[in-house]
């Protein structure tokens, strides 16, 4: 199943190569937008995005808030990062559209301004 799954993938990187340009524009839109507005998210240069909080309570709390706003992400925390280093994963894919990432990014700011963050 795996590698069933695996070539598929393949086949249609080959047949449709502009999702590749439309994944790394996703990314480097949310990323620019991001830091724009002063999140953390360190040197990444994918289209799965790291936000930096620090505080686990502060990041779990965020990432709750984000639900609630219909916006997925995970939440990185102790043990799978030091203590104070926790944070959110984003992952963009290319069927997002520029919409779909700005309806995340006024909700990230929402829930950032509700926290001590």
């Amino acid at each position: 199943a795996c590698i069933a799954a695996a070539s598929k993938a393949l086949e249609i990187l080959i047949a449709e190569p502009e999702r590749i340009q439309k994944v790394n524009e996703n990314g480097r839109y949310l990323r620019e937008n991001l830091k724009s507005l002063g999140f953390e998210i360190g040197h990444t240069q994918t289209p799965i995005v790291p936000i930096y909080v620090g505080d686990e309570f502060v990041t779990l709390s965020l990432w709750s808030k984000l639900l609630a706003r219909g916006i997925y992400v995970n939440s990185v925390v102790y043990p799978a990062t030091p203590r104070d280093k926790s944070l959110l994963r984003t992952s963009v894919t290319a069927e997002h559209s520029v919409e779909h990432l700005d309806r995340a990014i006024e909700a990230l700011i929402a829930s950032r301004n509700e926290l001590p963050f």
